[in-house]
């Protein structure tokens, strides 16, 4: 790491400015912002070691005396070209509320950001600069794909972070990184569900592979189905993003392009199970009399649906909370207390009316 990137990484304040520019710290605060009574020479090599140092100047006294905000900042990353995404995703709105409320019973503020593209090159200096500023100690993102540069870049420079649904990677005992993961085990343990009720023809709707829970459960399924020695047909992968939208797209294309049905299908989560039912709807295919249907993640309305989902039950709440105070506890901490988590979570078979025995 360059000496740059040693400094920023430490998150310069007015004391250290002042130390390496040769001037008091008074003056340095007189210079940030912009005090008419300071000589041209100490203005000049203050600002010298700001430009230097890539120090961002902002004008609370927190920033100024190195104090914390007490704010974490939630990066919502939505790669998707739906308009009303809060409407498509149901856990959406629910990730950011349990987030907050986990936050708020520690002590926290959470400063929301949606970002919809993560590598431009505009979003990663406005995300960046929250942590150089201090506005934020600390930040949490979700919905993001594996192994992006502006998260790898900031947990480089020591800042603490968390991520929901990230493949740890060479950073699992880094001191300033928390992850949350789902089981590895929910896709298999799905198609063990469905074998057991005898069905043999279970085509696969799979999520984002970029992101680490897409790749997880394909490869979940795909182990249960090489288990049980069942036929893996090339035209029975499917793969939507987790959307809705897409995920009846898609499975109207395959209905209308394939001379032969499953008996069961298998959903990487919720979302995606509630676009295959539109599309099987659509097409006057009954579920589970024509079809038995299998999700994951049991969203809030997987209850309520036409017929009742049958899921794996995930405790969202539970997972974000944990994340949340995690992530806190690291801020908290002094830095040789700092010690990096991974945690794991499982799923709870949910039967409701969505499957059934096939002979």
């Amino acid at each position: 790491m360059t000496e740059h990137n040693k400094t920023r990484s430490k998150f310069l304040n007015s004391k250290e400015i002042a130390q390496l520019a040769g001037v008091s710290r008074s003056t340095v605060s007189r210079v940030i912002n912009n005090h008419p009574n300071v000589s041209e020479s100490k203005r000049e090599k203050v600002l010298k070691i700001i430009e230097k140092y890539g120090y961002i100047p902002n004008s609370a006294a927190r920033i100024l005396t190195g104090k914390r905000s007490n704010t974490l900042g939630l990066f919502f990353v939505i790669d998707s070209s739906i308009t009303d995404y809060f409407k498509e995703d149901v856990h959406a709105d629910f990730m950011l509320a349990s987030i907050a409320e986990a936050a708020a019973k520690e002590g926290f503020f959470t400063l929301v950001n949606i970002i919809h593209d993560l590598k431009l090159p505009s979003n990663i200096k406005i995300i960046k600069d929250m942590f150089y500023q201090r506005r934020i100690d600390g930040g949490i993102f979700i919905g993001c794909s594996n192994n992006e540069k502006v998260i790898e870049d900031l947990i480089d420079e020591g800042l603490t972070i968390g991520v929901l649904d990230y493949d740890v990677g060479d950073n699992g005992n880094l001191p300033n990184f928390v992850v949350a993961n789902f089981s590895e085990k929910l896709g298999e343990s799905a198609v063990d569900y469905l074998v057991s009720l005898g069905h043999k023809k279970i085509l696969g709707v799979h999520g984002d592979l970029q992101r680490f829970s897409g790749m997880q459960r394909y490869n979940s399924y795909m182990r249960a189905m090489r288990k049980y020695d069942l036929e893996i047909r090339s035209e029975w992968l499917l793969f939507s993003k987790f959307e809705r939208l897409k995920s009846k797209q898609i499975m109207l294309e395959f209905l209308n392009n394939s001379d032969e049905l499953p008996s069961a299908i298998f959903c990487a989560n919720d979302t995606i199970a509630y676009g295959v039912i539109d599309a099987l709807k659509s097409k006057g295919i009954l579920i589970p009399d024509n079809i038995s249907i299998i999700g994951i993640d049991d969203s809030s309305f997987s209850a309520y649906i036409n017929p009742p989902l049958t899921t794996f039950r995930v405790d969202f709440q539970k997972i974000l909370s944990t994340l949340t105070q995690k992530v806190i506890a690291l801020i908290n901490n002094n830095l040789q207390e700092r010690k990096g988590v991974v945690l794991e979570f499982n799923g709870q078979l949910v039967v409701r009316n969505s499957c059934i025995r096939v002979n």
